[in-house]
């Protein structure tokens, strides 16, 4: 595979890499560095908009697998935490819509950190100082 190749399709390459990287970390239980592996999947993009994506969906779509292949009643959990909050039943849907919009924020943002910074790396290695 040439490197012309890996550029056309860096986008689905990174989706990938961020994709099973979050998966580790989710199965970390440790959700801060949900961002690390979309700062890993923003680098392998050569455009910021293609690295902030894939760091989004990738993001969002482990969370969602951990959330339906969980163990324990998260709704129940949620819809709990939602009565306490609200002081209303059914509020568990919107406790969990939050959560992966959480996710897919922390996704976008290490999406476009890992792209910005190869932005700038390639950059500086274009435009040498004299």
């Amino acid at each position: 595979m040439s490197l012309e190749q890996v550029n056309r399709y860096s986008p689905i390459i990174a989706f990938v890499a961020c994709f099973l990287l979050e998966i580790i970390v989710i199965m970390l239980s440790y959700w801060p560095l949900t961002i690390i592996p979309a700062i890993i999947g923003g680098f392998i993009c050569l455009e910021m908009k293609w690295g902030a994506l894939s760091g989004l969906l990738a993001v969002l779509l482990a969370w969602i697998l951990a959330f339906l292949f969980a163990i324990n009643d998260i709704v129940l959990q949620a819809d709990q935490l939602g009565r306490l909050i609200i002081d209303s039943s059914g509020a568990g849907g919107l406790i969990v819509f939050v959560i992966f919009i959480i996710g897919a924020l922390f996704g976008l943002l290490g999406g476009t950190i890992g792209s910005g910074i190869r932005l700038l790396v390639s950059l500086e290695s274009n435009n040498p100082r004299k």
